[in-house]
């Protein structure tokens, strides 16, 4: 093993190599490890107590670092990881700009996703979301195509629906609302089936009404 108390400078472009383990105390104006040129190779241990300050890139596992940190393998952090922003949280990770992931991401996933974007519990926007169309209105659900519903859908509801689509306030169609039926006509209500109206039915146009009932 190598231990220091003071400096040591390595200078030059060749390669030191240490078989078995380094440790140092500690980097300050005249205490630590600095390496400013060439590689250094440790077959053993590194162990630093302090600061330590490196030019150049830095390989965990690897002996080519394409960029200022590279691992190969696996991670483990105790506290928090922060891209671009400091952070001092534990499990956090925080991105000053865009996260961007090569492969699924599970959110409280105890298993692996099994789409690209796995969310186990519930999820909170303060913005908008959209599906297969950006959109950046804040409250906003914006789908390009089929959206499914699996339960119950309640517009501007304040609790649960007590149907499969429940809508609180007044709605407005540009096309035709059928009921047990399809209908492309604009402005046609097909009901197929009983209908019950507790209020008045406002009929305008130049069209038939026909009721064969």
């Amino acid at each position: 093993n190598l231990s220091l108390a003071n400096l040591l400078t390595v200078a030059g472009a060749g390669t030191s190599t240490f078989t078995g383990g380094g440790s140092f105390a500690g980097l300050s104006s005249s205490v630590g490890l600095r390496v400013s040129a060439g590689d250094t190779s440790f077959a053993g241990g590194l162990q630093v107590t302090g600061s330590s300050n490196l030019t150049g890139n830095v390989g965990i596992g690897t002996s080519s670092p394409a960029t200022t940190l590279s691992a190969a393998g696996s991670g483990y952090f105790t506290g928090g990881l922060g891209a671009g922003y400091a952070t001092t949280g534990t499990g956090n990770i925080v991105a000053s700009d865009f996260l961007l992931s090569r492969g699924r991401l599970g959110v409280n996933a105890t298993g692996s996703p099994a789409v690209e974007f796995g969310v186990t519990g519930s999820g909170y926007l303060t913005g908008g979301l959209g599906v297969g169309y950006a959109t950046s209105g804040s409250g906003n659900l914006l789908v390009s195509d089929l959206a499914v519903i699996r339960g119950r859908l309640g517009v501007n509801a304040t609790t649960s629906p007590v149907t499969e689509f429940g809508v609180a306030g007044s709605g407005y169609l540009t096309g035709g609302l059928g009921i047990g039926e399809a209908t492309t006509s604009p402005g046609g209500l097909l009901v197929k089936g009983q209908g019950v109206f507790d209020q008045t039915l406002l009929i305008r146009g130049t069209g038939t009404s026909t009721f064969s009932g």
